[in-house]
């Protein structure tokens, strides 16, 4: 098994724990801080209605917009900074807080 193949399990079977028992599109707006190659945003559209998907480098997701998906460049860290307070119901992270300088203020930025 290659590493992208299990990566992309690994993410699949973090949405399954997270979401499991949650309706589709039970959150209205959502916010993806580093989406990565946009594997998982795939998978987190089925629980919300709108989804913004952010990465320091959006190349790799670029191809994931539709009407629903939102791409956007920014740094975990200027995310406060990047959208209104109270703008998302969810704000969905995995395993980005280990490529963050800042620890302390990318939490505080995604609280809005």
């Amino acid at each position: 098994m290659d590493w992208s193949t299990n990566l992309h399990a690994t993410r699949k079977r973090e949405i399954e724990l997270i979401f499991n028992g949650c309706p589709p599109r039970v959150f209205p707006a959502a916010l993806e801080l580093g989406a990565g190659d946009g594997y998982q945003s795939t998978l987190l559209e089925a629980y919300v209605d709108r989804l913004v998907l952010t990465d320091m480098d959006v190349r790799r997701i670029l191809g994931r917009r539709s009407d629903r998906v939102t791409v956007r460049q920014c740094e975990a860290e200027a995310v406060g900074e990047a959208f209104p307070a109270a703008e998302f119901d969810l704000v969905f992270s995995s395993n980005v807080l280990d490529d963050v300088p800042n620890h302390g203020l990318a939490l505080r930025s995604s609280q809005g």
